[in-house]
């Protein structure tokens, strides 16, 4: 039965070559924290497209609260991906 518990130990640090099991090169920029369920990880991206594109949009003004201020994204006109890889191998499933 699942708890929710991790079976094994946490790792606690990471370097380019330590406790990592593969990478995987994405185009544009990371929009969200990776989110892993049964044997798919979930990523998004915002990448920087041509104006005009039908499913390109511009980010909202940056309005305050976490992060840094970004300018330069609502320059820009962008296509938001979602991105399943596979869990094991870091292969992508699919893009939409």
């Amino acid at each position: 039965a699942q708890t929710g518990v991790a079976a094994t130990e946490c790792p606690v640090q990471w370097s380019d070559s330590s406790n990592v099991r593969w990478k995987v090169e994405l185009a544009g920029e990371g929009w969200s924290a990776p989110i892993v369920w049964e044997q798919s990880v979930f990523v998004t991206a915002a990448v920087p497209t041509e104006e005009g594109l039908k499913d390109a949009s511009r980010p909202e003004e940056y309005s305050g609260g976490g992060g840094r201020r970004r300018d330069d994204l609502t320059e820009t006109v962008y296509r938001y991906e979602v991105i399943c890889l596979d869990v094991k191998s870091g292969k992508e499933r699919w893009r939409k």
